[in-house]
């Protein structure tokens, strides 16, 4: 850790050589020492504090915000890791305290989680007394989309194709094995941050599978849900080196094992194409997804019977009756 370098501040009246008491600087910021039972700071300033899994135990237990958004565990788990790992940028997050008059913790719960289980102390930018009204306005300011951010983050291109992939690899993993609709109260949906974690675990596939398997779905039907497929080739990809895109190749083409009707992975979405536009008018919540999780569950059944070399395979209805996602072989 960086020692701080202390800073001789100017007397306000007396001779020039006079000087304070040394104040110790980070970043610009004055540091304060806060321990777990302190006051903390009611006026509206910012300071340098050192975080200690202890005083983020304590900051916890008594400002954390009811209204806060749902805790995410992933999101936990992957600061500690960085935090444990010595990859996390001190003082690159605010964590923010408002005073309503009561003092909440309105933005910084994931960080402090991840300091408590990582057991990590780090140096934060710590914004006091904050506007209260900050809390209300947080959920409408205009938020990033993950194409910004996977962007930001220095992804090559292909923004809205990596996005939607990832967002359905997601999903599809969280859903594997089971008869779970996508559009249920019980899967979480992946945010933009989610899908920028998700990409930097493993950039340099993403950038393959991203431009090929779009450049392999631009003759098949309309409506064609290119994230469904984006979203497969990563996870058969990660499985089965190289064995994904191939499979792409041969039912791009119209090859591949067939269904129970004789029908290609290509008719098949030739089929439902004309299906879903009409599905889609009525407007049902969560049509979109259930036609992603359609698809992906599709293109699955087919990979696995094709990497084993069998003619046919048994694919799902597209109907309003669950059916169970097969796991990748």
């Amino acid at each position: 850790m960086t020692a701080s370098t202390p800073v001789k501040a100017r007397a306000k009246s007396g001779p020039a050589n006079v000087t304070s008491t040394p104040v110790a600087l980070r970043n610009g910021l004055v540091e304060i020492d806060l321990q777990p039972g302190d006051t903390i700071p009611t006026e509206r300033v910012a300071k340098a504090v050192f975080v200690s899994q202890a005083l983020a135990a304590d900051w916890l237990g008594r400002f954390s915000d009811p209204d806060r958004r749902f805790i995410r565990p992933a999101k936990v788990a992957d600061y500690a890791d960085k935090m444990s790992n010595g990859e996390w940028v001190e003082m690159s997050k605010n964590l923010e305290f408002t005073n309503d008059p009561i003092v909440r913790l309105s933005d910084g719960h994931h960080r402090l989680k991840a300091i408590v289980a990582s057991g990590v102390g780090l140096w934060f930018e710590v914004h006091f007394g904050a506007d209260p009204r900050s809390r209300r306005i947080e959920g409408v300011r205009l938020s990033r989309s993950p194409g910004d951010m996977l962007r930001m983050e220095g992804c090559p291109g292909y923004y809205s194709e990596i996005g939607a992939g990832i967002r359905n690899a997601m999903l599809y993993e969280q859903t594997v094995g089971s008869d779970i609709r996508w559009r249920t109260s019980t899967v979480h949906i992946p945010d933009a941050e989610d899908v920028v974690l998700y990409w930097l675990d493993k950039p340099i596939i993403w950038d393959v599978v991203a431009p090929t398997a779009k450049s392999l779905v631009t003759s098949w039907p309309v409506g064609t849900a290119q994230g469904a497929i984006t979203g497969f080739t990563y996870l058969t990809e990660v499985a089965h080196p190289t064995k994904g895109i191939d499979f792409l190749k041969t039912i791009a083409g119209g090859g591949g094992p067939r269904d129970g009707r004789g029908r290609t992975v290509l008719g098949i979405f030739l089929q439902t194409a004309r299906v879903r536009p009409v599905v889609k008018r009525t407007q049902r919540s969560g049509t979109q997804m259930e036609w992603n999780r359609f698809s992906m569950a599709v293109l699955v059944r087919a990979f696995n019977a094709w990497i084993a070399g069998k003619a046919t395979f048994q694919r799902p209805e597209w109907s309003d009756k669950p059916f169970v996602l097969d796991k990748i072989k």
